[in-house]
């Protein structure tokens, strides 16, 4: 069965600088595509995330994408015959100037806990930085439709600067993974 949700428009994201890159344009970070990335059913509710291409404010707006971010959604589907937009929020750099010299996030998983969290993980580069690993949440007492400040997993002092570079600019891992640990559902 196909269940269709309207969700605010969004633009693909565009190629990652990254700090270090030895390859120009054709050594950029591929953050793929706007596919799903994965999907966490919990208590009716469907949990999904993907790259977009933002902005300085965080909106996927045709002309004016400068970075990427991680876009998540829950979606009430308890109602078999309309599933329901509950929220989403964007994992984005904020700046004044709309400009490419910020740090990107993309390849984005996500999971929910026992508590009710939004748990998300990504990459993340930009031109002055170099790649790693981040993690975001948003507790169920947070306001709907917002994302917390992401969390350093890594903290690389390096320049990721393997595999070939080409037009397709270098793959950084296709996917991420986000669980709970079984014993806890934290």
């Amino acid at each position: 069965e196909i269940m269709v949700v309207t969700v605010p428009i969004f633009y693909p994201p565009i190629f990652s600088q990254h700090l270090g890159n030895n390859a120009g344009a054709e050594g950029n970070l591929n953050p793929l595509d706007t596919r799903l990335c994965n999907v966490h059913i919990r208590n009716g509710q469907i949990y999904t995330s993907h790259n977009i291409g933002v902005d300085n404010k965080g909106v996927s707006v045709k002309n004016g994408i400068t970075r990427d971010g991680c876009r998540w959604y829950q979606v009430d589907v308890t109602k078999s015959d309309k599933p329901q937009l509950i929220q989403m929020a964007t994992l984005y750099q904020a700046s004044v100037i709309n400009d490419a010299n910020q740090r990107f996030f993309f390849t984005p998983s996500l999971m929910t806990n026992g508590l009710k969290s939004v748990i998300l993980g990504c990459s993340t580069a930009g031109a002055p930085y170099y790649a790693d690993a981040v993690v975001t949440k948003h507790f169920e007492t947070d306001p709907l439709n917002s994302i917390r400040n992401p969390i350093f997993l890594t903290k690389s002092k390096t320049a990721y600067n393997l595999g070939s570079a080409n037009p397709r600019g270098r793959r950084w891992g296709d996917h991420s993974h986000t669980s709970v640990d079984p014993e806890d559902d934290l």
